[in-house]
């Protein structure tokens, strides 16, 4: 039985199957810098590596997010041993009070003296060039899509395939001593015991898993790049007019089993979560428009998305967010095979002609006839309609409200570095960091004056806009920094 991992706010939940099985509790308490809350495993499935693995996930989560450290407080070795193994013992600081002290000491003020220590990790510290990188091309999509992005590109991770460890020995040098479970002994190999076992999985077993749904997304997905938030996308559905008035209501949950959803009831999609499309206008997108494999009718809409080639079904296709699309255009499909735009206010139809012709018209003409054709998610705008209404915010104009995601787009837009950066002498280096810096200070005010109206339950998802944008901007003014240290 595989294990996946629900993230929930700051909770990480891990199940087996439906049984949930531990959960990992993390906090941001400044940007940037993370707390361990909590990390805790059902007693019956302790000392099997459900807890590294829990951790490990929570640690390739927050580096794609730009985390920078990972804090805990320790009343047993278990944290400090997962830290060590997930970090990596030169990245983790232990503390007793004051006092830095190393891991053994740690070990022993906890299993013989049994005291508390409190430890920091450290995250991977980018270099410069992938620090502009970063900013300059991917700063216009969310910690989840970049998580994404690093989890296909990962390659086979052996810790994935830890039942099939028993397969590996009896096929290789035999049943080791002390074998019961692969989920347990994993945990005890080493780096040439795990590249072994990664090899052998490569050479082909792991392929056999394929035909799982709960298989790991990377089997199906060939990562290729990823793509921008102005990007035009189509998905094919026979609900066109759900979409258009609630949006993207369902969704994959999981990232790590994208590649069968279809298999999966519609119980499991209870909410919000992954999406598929594709590049509108593209080869695959005019195969799916004639042969009405995914739905007779087409949305098309802006967003950012991880492109990835799906073994599968043989297509290049687009995995985005959901519950980030809140204007999409509806195209219909007619009974000849003709495709057509209509009017949202009578129904006439503004354009019409093949697939190709329609996505097109789109793209050329969408700004001019933005008020006939493109539809407001409806679910979007009644969580505005509920700010309005809320007593703790009566003092606030409502039509403000309207523009708070235009204000994330703007200073997402801002993030990007001026082009020909790399060539400016010192001076004017410094004092663009002092431009960044006010501006981002403005934003943490700006928040700040505003924490009531984010903290509604209504619009989480705006609240975590502007948490990632303070982020991205606390992580430009540090690649600015970095720039400014190749100076004497």
């Amino acid at each position: 039985m595989r294990p996946r991992i629900s993230v929930k706010g700051d909770v990480y939940e891990l199940f087996l199957g439906d049984a949930k099985i531990g959960q990992a509790v993390v906090g941001e308490v400044r940007p940037g810098e993370y707390i361990l809350h909590a990390i805790d495993i059902d007693e019956k499935h302790q000392r099997q590596g459900w807890g590294t693995y829990l951790l490990k996930r929570v640690y390739e989560r927050l580096k794609a997010a730009g985390a920078k450290s990972l804090s805990s407080s320790n009343e047993g070795s278990g944290t400090i041993q997962m830290l060590d193994k997930v970090f990596g013992r030169e990245n983790v600081q232990h503390h007793d009070g004051h006092e830095p002290i190393d891991f053994e000491t740690a070990k022993k003020i906890m299993d013989v003296d049994y005291g508390y220590t409190k430890s920091v990790a450290r995250f991977p510290i980018p270099t410069v060039a992938s620090f502009v990188h970063s900013i300059c091309k991917f700063s216009a999509y969310s910690p989840e899509l970049g998580y994404l992005r690093d989890y296909l590109k990962q390659g086979i991770d052996p810790y994935d395939f830890a039942h099939l460890l028993e397969r590996y020995f009896d096929e290789t040098s035999g049943i080791p001593d002390g074998f019961v479970d692969g989920t347990d002994y994993i945990e005890r190999m080493s780096q040439t015991e795990l590249a072994n076992f990664k090899k052998w999985l490569e050479d082909g077993p792991v392929y056999d898993e394929a035909s799982d749904p709960h298989s790991p997304s990377y089997l199906f997905l060939d990562y290729q790049k990823v793509l921008r938030n102005n990007t035009w996308l189509v998905h094919f559905s026979d609900e066109t007019a759900s979409i258009e008035s609630q949006g993207f209501k369902k969704g994959h949950p999981d990232e790590r089993t994208l590649g069968l959803t279809t298999y999966f009831t519609s119980r499991k999609k209870k909410g919000p979560g992954w999406n598929f499309a594709f590049v509108a206008g593209s080869k695959d997108a005019v195969m799916a428009a004639n042969s009405n494999k995914y739905g007779k009718h087409a949305v098309m809409f802006q967003s950012a998305g991880v492109q990835a080639y799906h073994s599968g079904d043989s297509e290049t296709q687009v995995i985005f967010r959901g519950e980030g699309v809140h204007e999409l255009i509806p195209l219909y499909k007619d009974e000849n095979g003709e495709w057509a735009i209509e009017s949202s206010r009578d129904g006439r139809q503004i354009a019409k002609g093949n697939f190709t012709q329609i996505v097109n018209w789109v793209i050329q003409n969408h700004a001019q006839y933005r008020r006939v054709i493109v539809r407001t998610v409806k679910a979007f705008i009644l969580s505005v309609c509920k700010f309005a209404e809320s007593k703790s915010i009566v003092d606030y104009p409502p039509m403000e409200l309207m523009h708070l995601k235009k204000v994330v787009e703007y200073l997402n837009a801002n993030l990007r570095l001026p082009s020909g950066i790399e060539t400016w002498n010192k001076d004017r280096l410094v004092s663009y960091l002092d431009v960044t810096k006010r501006k981002k200070e403005q934003i943490e005010e700006w928040i700040f004056e505003k924490r009531h109206i984010l903290r509604e339950p209504h619009y989480q998802d705006l609240q975590h806009a502007f948490m990632t944008l303070r982020n991205r901007w606390d992580r430009k003014v540090t690649a600015l920094e970095e720039m400014l240290r190749r100076f004497p």
